[in-house]
């Protein structure tokens, strides 16, 4: 019980409490028996067994009952009545007109006994439930006898002691089937026994057996273990001159890239030494040969505009200003050729 507290099983925990009511109910401790079935019935319906708590309302009613606190069991009982309606329990409701039943009678309400008998007698017979009705026929008895009415006490008492026979035989008849089982069960286990001397004897040979084969294959691993590492050995030298032969290969191709990219370094350089002596021509005619013819015609322009020109010097000027204009369109010619050759010889190609 320690162990269901520590896991918290609610279900066997209940079911522990219940079995310990039971064992103080037959020894006649009613106080641990109600404290037991009590503690049950808490588990049962805190986890929402419907089921477990109508049986431990149950056990609780005839404790109430051995105790004499006939409010206390009734009060019980209709719980239990109230769950077995709901579960739809012929059995449970059987087992419940039987307690209302027992309370009447602990009242001495006869009639009210007797209804009750009855109703449960009634759900006995539609089950049925062989082992209920001599305990239901003998209550009618007393309840009949009681009141006085013998003839209706002694026709229960007669079917009670007609059941309790067909009880007793179905005891007896199970007994003789338990004994007959028990026999069978003795029978099967000697056949089990031998069974299994046979397969331990069978196992050992198959075990014998088992370690011969183990032998053999153990030597053919060996030798398809060694033959394949020899295919493995071979197999990684084979890889081995191959990626060496590959590495040789890729190194004679890097070497001819080298030579490669080192010639057309070289033609680079001196492509662009070519254009560089081109840059610095023409920076020269930009700031050398144009100036001149320029600052000749600024020059002109400028003695054009001052006053008391004699019409002489006014043509010696013009020609003068003719002839820087000729010059200048020479000089602007033979740029224009030269960017004209430059075209001609091609853009420089990229490196691929």
């Amino acid at each position: 019980m320690a162990i269901d507290h520590a896991l918290g099983d609610h279900h066997a925990l209940a079911t522990t409490y219940n079995n310990l009511g039971l064992i103080a109910q037959k020894k006649k401790d009613l106080t641990k028996t109600r404290f037991y079935f009590q503690k049950g019935l808490a588990l049962s319906e805190a986890r929402g067994d419907k089921q477990a708590a109508a049986l431990q309302f149950l056990n609780l009613a005839e404790v109430y009952l051995d105790l004499k606190q006939p409010d206390s069991a009734r009060y019980v009982i209709e719980k239990a009545q109230k769950l077995y309606t709901q579960l739809e329990s012929r059995v449970g409701l059987m087992h419940t007109q039987i307690l209302w039943a027992d309370w009447a009678q602990f009242q001495k309400n006869y009639p009210v006994t007797i209804y009750h008998s009855q109703q449960a007698l009634a759900l006995a017979l539609a089950l049925p439930s062989l082992s209920d009705l001599p305990k239901i026929h003998y209550k009618l008895y007393e309840a009949y006898k009681a009141q006085g009415q013998l003839p209706a006490a002694l026709a229960h008492l007669q079917q009670y002691l007609v059941y309790q026979d067909s009880v007793f035989s179905q005891e007896k008849e199970n007994e003789l089937h338990s004994q007959e089982l028990k026999e069978k069960d003795s029978e099967n286990e000697q056949l089990r026994k031998e069974k299994n001397n046979q397969a331990r004897e069978i196992a050992r040979q198959k075990a014998h057996l088992t370690l011969e084969q183990q032998k053999q294959s153990l030597q053919m691993a060996l030798a398809l273990v060694s033959l394949a590492l020899f295919l493995v050995i071979g197999g990684a030298y084979y890889r081995q001159s191959q990626h060496k032969k590959a590495l040789m290969r890729h190194a004679r191709q890097i070497n001819e890239l080298n030579q490669h990219l080192s010639q057309k370094v070289a033609e680079r350089t001196a492509d662009l030494a070519r254009k560089n002596a081109r840059l610095s021509y023409h920076s020269y005619q930009n700031s050398h040969i144009l100036r001149r013819p320029v600052a000749n015609i600024l020059g002109i322009l400028q003695l054009l505009q001052t006053p008391d020109k004699s019409p002489e010097e006014q043509h010696l000027w013009l020609n003068c200003l003719q002839k820087s204009a000729e010059e200048l369109d020479a000089i602007v010619a033979e740029m224009a050729r030269n960017l004209d050759e430059n075209e001609d010889e091609g853009p420089d190609q990229p490196e691929e």
